[in-house]
Parts: structure tokens; sequence; C-alpha cells
């Protein structure tokens, strides 16, 4: 399967999942006692990830979301709570939405799956390492030739 039809085959149940945290009842009332309806809630806790920035910011960052869209869910919503606290609160309320709804998953088959999509992630980043070429992967490792890193030491 290559990435087009990975992504075909996704796109349908991932939006679906999005949707049920995002619509999910107890995430809209983790929103209510932050004063902030879903939508608001959706906005600030997606865009405070970068911070308390400006509206331009935000509208550069969800580039698929009309401007007016973004006036509704960023900047008047931010004026209600902070957008770094409230993107705080809504990655707690997605780890929340994912216990209840993959909890009783065993880890092992977690465990399994995190690996397979590892593997297939550093796979294909390696095929796209190589056809950089020794020039351009030299200038993305900072000249230091073009191999690619080994991932040993390179977290921070």
């Amino acid at each position: 399967m290559d990435a087009l039809q990975l992504a075909r085959t996704i796109a349908g149940p991932m939006g679906d999942l999005g949707q049920a945290f995002y619509f999910d009842a107890i995430t809209v009332a983790r929103g209510k006692e932050l004063g902030l309806h879903r939508f608001e809630f959706y906005g600030l806790g997606r865009a405070g990830v970068l911070g308390d920035v400006e509206t331009d910011a935000v509208i550069d960052a969800f580039g698929f979301f009309h401007p007016s869209a973004i006036d509704f869910i960023y900047t008047r919503a931010r004026t209600k709570a902070a957008p770094s606290a409230v993107a705080t609160d809504y990655a707690e309320a997605a780890d929340d939405f994912a216990d209840r709804t993959f909890g009783a998953v065993p880890i092992a088959i977690l465990a399994d799956f995190a690996e397979a999509v590892a593997a297939h992630v550093v796979a294909r980043a390696q095929e796209i390492w190589e056809a950089l070429g020794d020039g351009a992967g030299a200038a993305v490792a900072g000249g230091s030739g073009g191999s690619a890193p080994s991932g040993e030491g390179d977290a921070q």
C-alpha cells in the first residue's frame, strides 16, 4: 500500500474518530467548565499550542479554515481564556478520551501497532533522505555529509 492508498483508506475513520472526540459530551463539558463552547474549546485547544499568538499566526497554521472561522473559534475565545492553558486542558481531554475509547485494548496490541507504524515511518524517511542525495542531505544534516542521522542522541 502506498501513501496515497493509505491516506484514502484511513481518511474516513480518522475523521470519524476526531469528530467523536470533538463532540464527545465529556470533552464538551470540560470546555464548558472553562467558559468555552465546543468550537472555542477546539480552536483554543488546537491553536493554543502556538502560545498566545495573534490571529494571523492561527490563520496561517489553520490554512484550511476561513479567517472568519478563526475569528469565531480563536480570536473571540481568547478573551475568555489563555490559549496555552486551554491547550494543556485540551490535551488532557484528548488523553482522557483515548483512555475511555482505547483503554481496554491490551498494551501488547498497542505496542505492536506503534512498532509497525514506527518501522514504516523510519523506512519511508530513509527513502526520502536517500532521494535528497549527498548535497541536500548534507545541508539538512548541518554539513555532516549525506548520510541520514542514526537517531541516537538526536532527541534533546
